[in-house]
């Protein structure tokens, strides 16, 4: 409980820090153009990621808290600020209606790269030059196509994907806020993704398809978490019908199918593959795995043969993309090979990947009424632990893949910023602000027409979450 002589405190804090979060994106929406004015994206980005962590530190003194409706309603209202704009950081949505377009006329997007294939019915040669490397087939999977036809039918181009996006976000915003609650946590985490510059700019104003992937990923979670909760087979004994059992066993395989339409959106969920079933537990691993295999079957099949090209384009993005990566360049420098340095970082985060979900396992049979893994007995306590103990986990491995990843897009951090309402930490908060500084490159091409990347800032952008760790270890908590 707060004390009184604390409540002037809590006023302002509750009132100031959302209305400098909301005229800090103001700032933003009346820029022209957003990549001419590149020092206002990055002054305004820090002051709402410090007023997040101010959130994060004045919450734990119980001097902030707002209902999950405000929570909410500032989110819908930070996205529709940008939901008219054109996007202006990044051409990926040009992409996205090119690949709805062939899907909604009935051709196969794997079949042919745009420059080679008939521009399907309602492009035109201006949507072919504005989509980044036409060259290439596209790197899309499945799901993706599904929804980028879902945009292309609603028309008025990026619009459509723009407002369709917006919705799924805010939806994933009501699951953040329900899980919170859930586990036991205030709504005011939520806060921290809600109102984050990463999905308000990526999502709402460039619209990338990565916030249908957390939509998946998230509804995926939710489910798993109500498994995490139901009480002890003793506890909870079937019904005659055996409709007991067999709800449980809907929700793992939904939960199955859910996880694989999130890894069919991009491939990026799959690093979290193991803590999904350890999350479901022994009990229902074998309907979790059902609801994966039929997800990717049946999600798949609509473009056979020809998915077969996705994985050739996929293969030149792991051999040869790079953007943004400290720990590659400098490998790269230091031993002379690329090849070499992509194969030794992945090493290093499967080595990595493979401690922290050994220490998780660890976690899983010292929780109290789990050390069979099946229905996790004994109320919700003990469960509610090992979930934030599953999320902080996801945090982990995400950092580890962003920190060693050859390419490291803004938007590839949104995976992270979803995650820290549940494992909130300096960190990861300097991580999802720091990886902006890259939009230096696009808006030196928007001056000088020139694509140059330099390595100061791939180092600042490892450099902000090591040093916020480090502070946070010496008790200097923001």
């Amino acid at each position: 409980m707060t004390s009184t002589n604390s409540q002037p405190v809590r006023q302002i804090l509750s009132w100031g820090l959302p209305s400098i979060i909301v005229a800090s994106y103001l700032v933003l929406r009346l820029q022209p153009e957003l990549r001419s004015a590149f020092p206002t994206l990055i002054g305004a980005t820090c002051v709402i990621v410090i007023s997040l962590g101010i959130i994060l530190y004045a919450g734990t003194k119980e001097l902030v808290g707002w209902s999950p409706g405000v929570i909410l309603l500032i989110s819908i209202i930070l996205r529709a600020l940008f939901l008219f704009s054109p996007p202006q950081l990044s051409d990926d949505i040009y992409r996205y209606l090119w690949d709805g377009l062939q899907v909604l006329h009935g051709q196969n997007p794997y079949s042919e790269v745009p420059l080679n294939a008939p521009p399907p019915d309602g492009a035109s040669l201006e949507l072919l030059r504005l989509m980044n490397h036409p060259e290439l087939g596209t790197i899309y999977p499945p799901v993706a196509q599904f929804f980028f036809a879902a945009g292309a039918y609603l028309g008025a181009g990026p619009l459509g994907f723009k407002a369709l996006l917006a919705l799924l976000d805010s939806i994933s915003c009501i699951l953040i806020i329900k899980m919170l609650l859930r586990a036991g946590l205030p709504a005011w985490h939520a806060a921290i993704y809600a109102w984050h510059p990463l999905p308000v700019l990526e999502i709402g104003s460039s619209g990338h398809i990565d916030g249908l992937g957390i939509f998946f990923l998230f509804f995926t979670l939710s489910l798993l978490q109500t498994l995490t909760c139901i009480p002890s087979i003793k506890a909870h004994p079937p019904s005659r019908s055996g409709q007991g059992p067999a709800k449980y066993l809907l929700i793992a395989v939904s939960a199955g199918f859910t996880f694989a339409c999130a890894m069919l959106v991009k491939l990026f969920p799959l690093i979290f593959l193991p803590g999904i079933f350890m999350l479901a537990g022994k009990r229902f691993r074998s309907p979790l795995s059902a609801g994966i295999l039929a997800g990717l079957t049946l999600l798949t099949v609509p473009f056979l043969p020809q998915i077969k090209n996705l994985f050739f384009v996929l293969n030149i993005y792991l051999l040869n993309w790079e953007f943004a990566g400290f720990a590659f360049r400098t490998l790269r420098k230091l031993i002379s090979s690329g090849s070499l340095a992509r194969l030794i970082l992945a090493s290093i985060f499967l080595f990595i990947s493979a401690a922290v979900w050994l220490r998780l396992f660890a976690m899983l049979h010292r929780v109290p009424g789990n050390s069979q893994g099946s229905f996790r007995g004994q109320g919700c306590a003990p469960s509610n632990r090992y979930f934030l103990e599953c999320m902080g986990t996801f945090c982990w491995i995400c950092m580890a893949y962003l920190l060693l990843t050859p390419t490291l897009h803004p938007w590839y951090a949104l995976y992270l910023v979803c995650l820290l309402p549940f494992a909130p930490g300096a960190a990861g908060l300097a991580l999802t602000w720091a990886v902006f500084l890259s939009y230096r490159v696009v808006a030196f091409k928007a001056f000088s027409g020139q694509w140059v990347e330099n390595d100061w800032i791939p180092l600042l952008i490892w450099v902000a979450p090591v040093l916020a760790f480090l502070i946070a270890r010496f008790h200097l908590r923001i």
